[in-house]
């Protein structure tokens, strides 16, 4: 498990500047879900690559 910074879901413009409106969130990567995921945190590959193979996944 590792911690990210990814964009909030629930984030809405017209309440922006507000404490409990921000527009990015923590959220926790199960790191073995997926063999792209274990070796964009390790490093092995760079982010088009990543965003190619999530694209790819999808």
């Amino acid at each position: 498990m590792r911690a990210v910074t990814v964009a909030n879901p629930y984030y809405s413009p017209s309440h922006d500047g507000y404490a409990s409106n921000p527009r990015t969130v923590q959220a926790f990567v199960n790191l073995k879900e997926s063999a792209i995921t274990m070796l964009a945190s390790r490093g092995r590959i760079d982010a088009a690559q990543l965003a190619a193979a999530m694209r790819f996944r999808a």
